[in-house]
C-alpha cells in the first residue's frame, strides 16, 4: 500500500512540508508515494523516490476540490495518509494511519510545528530529490571560475518587497573590489510574471555580470542551480525556501510577514527584518493600505546581516 501526502498548494509551505513525506518514506522504506497538491507545486516532487503517481488539487467553489481528491483517493487502502493542509479527507479514507496538521496559534517554526504534531523524534527540516540526470543536465550553467550570488527580488505580495533601489546599491556593494564578493556574478530568480517588477534590477548591472533566470527554469532545476551559488539575498517567499532546503548560505528579508513562522530554516539560513514588528506593519497596512511596508529596512542592516551570516557559515566549515 501508498503514503497518500497532500500538502499545500502555496510553493514555500509545501517547501517546509517535504520533512515531514522524507520521515514518512524512510519509515517505510517500501512504500510506494502518492502526492496531492497544486500544479504550481507539483514540479518540486517530479524527481521524489518511489513517486506512483500525483493528483492535481483544483481549487473549486465551497471547496468543492476536496470532494474530487476524494473521488480519486477512495477506491484504494493507504498505508499512511498524510495531510498537511488541514482537511477532514483522512478521515473518509482506509487507511493504517493518519496525520493531519493544522495552522494553530504557536510560537514555533511551521517546520517545529510539523514535527510536533506528527509526533516525530525531530523537526523534519525541509528535504528536496533531484535526480543524477537532472543534476547532470545542469552541472555546466553556472560559471565555476567565478562566485555567484543568487537573487530573488520579488514576492507574492509587493507589501513584502524590498525596494529594487535597494537591491541596486546592496548588491553594488557587496560585488565591488572591497566588497565580501569582489566580482562575482548575479543570478536572479523569479517568476514569469514577476519580470516587469524585477527588470530595472537586471538592467542595473553590466550583461556579463548578471545571469537571467526569471521565469526560465522549473524549481529543481532552480534548487540544483542554488547549491552552486555561494550566497541568496531574498525577500520572504517561496523560493527563500527552495534556497534554504538547498543549503545555500540563505538570507531572508522579513516585514509584514511573521519570521517566527516563516523564517529560512537551516543551519546556514539567517533573516533580517524591518524595525516595525510584523504585527505593526500589517496594522498599518489595514487602515491606510500603504503598499510599500518594507522601506524601514536600511541597506546597511542588510549588508551587516550578510556579513554576519557569511563569517558564522564559514566558522561552521572549518
Amino acid at each position: 500500500m501508498s503514503i497518500l501526502f497532500i500538502t499545500s498548494s502555496r510553493l514555500g509551505d509545501a517547501v517546509l512540508s517535504t520533512g515531514v513525506l522524507e520521515f514518512s518514506c524512510r519509515t517505510l522504506p517500501e512504500a510506494p508515494v502518492v502526492v496531492a497538491c497544486s500544479s504550481l507545486v507539483m514540479p518540486l516532487f517530479e524527481d521524489w523516490p518511489r513517486l506512483e503517481r500525483m493528483i492535481e488539487i483544483r481549487r473549486k467553489p465551497f471547496s468543492w476540490h476536496w470532494v474530487s481528491l476524494w473521488q480519486e483517493t477512495v477506491k484504494q487502502p493507504w498505508e499512511w495518509v498524510i495531510d498537511v493542509r488541514g482537511s477532514t479527507l483522512s478521515y473518509f479514507l482506509w487507511s493504517k494511519k493518519r496525520s493531519m496538521w493544522r495552522s494553530i496559534s504557536s510560537p514555533h517554526h511551521r517546520v517545529e510545528q510539523l514535527g510536533q504534531v506528527f509526533k516525530l523524534p525531530h523537526s523534519p527540516s525541509p528535504v528536496l530529490h533531484v535526480s543524477a540526470e537532472r543534476q547532470e543536465r545542469l552541472q555546466h550553467i553556472l560559471p565555476f571560475s567565478q562566485p555567484v550570488i543568487a537573487v530573488a527580488p520579488a514576492a507574492n505580495w509587493q507589501g513584502k518587497e524590498w525596494p529594487q533601489k535597494n537591491f541596486i546599491v546592496l548588491l553594488q556593494q557587496l560585488t565591488s573590489a572591497q566588497g565580501l564578493f569582489p566580482d562575482a556574478r548575479i543570478a536572479f530568480f523569479a517568476a514569469p510574471a514577476e519580470r516587469e517588477r524585477v527588470q530595472s534590477l537586471l538592467e542595473a548591472f553590466p550583461e556579463d555580470r548578471v545571469l537571467d533566470f526569471v521565469g526560465k527554469l522549473p524549481f529543481l532545476d532552480i534548487h540544483v542551480l542554488f547549491q552552486k551559488c555561494c550566497f541568496f539575498i531574498g525577500n520572504d517567499s517561496g523560493l527563500m525556501h527552495l534556497a534554504a532546503a538547498s543549503g545555500v548560505p540563505t538570507l531572508g528579508l522579513f516585514g509584514p510577514s511573521p519570521e517566527i513562522h516563516y523564517a529560512p530554516y537551516g543551519s546556514c539560513a539567517a533573516y533580517v527584518r524591518t524595525p516595525e514588528s510584523y504585527e505593526t506593519l500589517m496594522t498599518r497596512f489595514r487602515k491606510t493600505g500603504e503598499k510599500n511596508l518594507m522601506d524601514s529596512l536600511s541597506i546597511e542592516k542588510v549588508e551587516e546581516a550578510v556579513h554576519s551570516l557569511w563569517q558564522r557559515v564559514q566558522k561552521e566549515t572549518v
